[in-house]
């Protein structure tokens, strides 16, 4: 099966990596674009699957033409009322669905580190370092890390809280001015004391099958960048702390790639088509 495919949001940072994506992918090409700044090229009417690459709290004006078709919205607009899309985690819900919304970058990497034991998290801290590029702007020659949005005021704690069933999470983010992609998130879950072997066994084997995510002593963005790839650290403290560090390419796992992953899923190919 060969898809067609309608980007409409071609230019940023996540409509570019799908557009990179699709040109090497065997089983899907790009038939449409539409950007702000570059108009409508191709064919939407040849489109069987749409992405909607652009800006928080733009895709519902598109909704009406993508009616009858396939779509991936990467915004935060459908992203507690679509089919939640991290593969790892609801791939049978996303192969039925013809609307999934992807998730965002940060939430990606928290959840991911978390699911697997929700059930015994009673509360869970989040330090999380991202690149400038998950704010959709470029590198600067300035050597500055900053947290930002402190207080739990980012847009992408909502759906954490949301896919992992609590609202005890304390979230900080923090933004790497000079590098332009890549999340290290570090997670704390205390209270682990009686259930810390269940709890780290249980992360190992949530992902013994995911063809994208590994478990690893150390974590680092250099190892997953530009690659869809998920590596999960695990690292048991004596006081029944559990730190779990994640690292991810937030272009990729965090929002492009993951949007393919998607597709895939979404149209009966592969997981890894267009990705390994």
């Amino acid at each position: 099966m060969s898809v067609k495919a309608a980007i409409i949001g071609a230019t940023g940072h996540v409509g570019r990596t799908v557009v990179r994506l699709l040109a090497d992918h065997r089983d899907a090409e790009v038939v449409y674009t539409y950007s702000r700044t570059q108009g409508p090229e191709g064919d939407f009417n040849a489109a069987d699957f749409v992405f909607l690459t652009m800006p928080h709290g733009s895709a519902q004006q598109y909704l009406p033409e993508v009616a009858d078709r396939r779509v991936l919205d990467a915004s935060v607009d459908h992203r507690t009322t679509w089919t939640y899309g991290i593969p790892e985690l609801f791939a049978e819900r996303i192969a039925n669905s013809t609307q999934v919304a992807g998730p965002g970058c940060y939430a990606t990497a928290v959840i991911l580190g978390a699911a697997p034991i929700c059930d015994l998290v009673q509360r869970l801290y989040v330090v999380a370092d991202s690149g400038i590029s998950g704010a959709g702007k470029d590198a600067s020659e300035i050597e500055s890390t900053r947290p930002y949005k402190v207080g739990n005021a980012h847009f992408q704690l909502g759906e954490m809280k949301h896919v992992l069933g609590t609202e005890r999470i304390l979230f900080v983010p923090k933004v790497l001015e000079s590098v332009y992609r890549g999340i290290c998130a570090t997670l704390i879950v205390p209270g682990l004391q009686d259930r810390m072997n269940d709890a780290v066994e249980a992360i190992r084997m949530a992902y013994d099958a995911a063809p994208f995510v590994d478990v690893v002593e150390e974590p680092a963005t250099a190892h997953v960048n530009g690659t869809n790839r998920v590596e999960i650290g695990l690292h048991p403290m004596a006081d029944g702390e559990l730190i779990i560090n994640v690292a991810i390419d937030n272009l990729m796992k965090g929002a492009g790639g993951q949007a393919v992953q998607n597709m895939n899923l979404m149209c009966g190919l592969p997981e890894t088509a267009g990705l390994a």
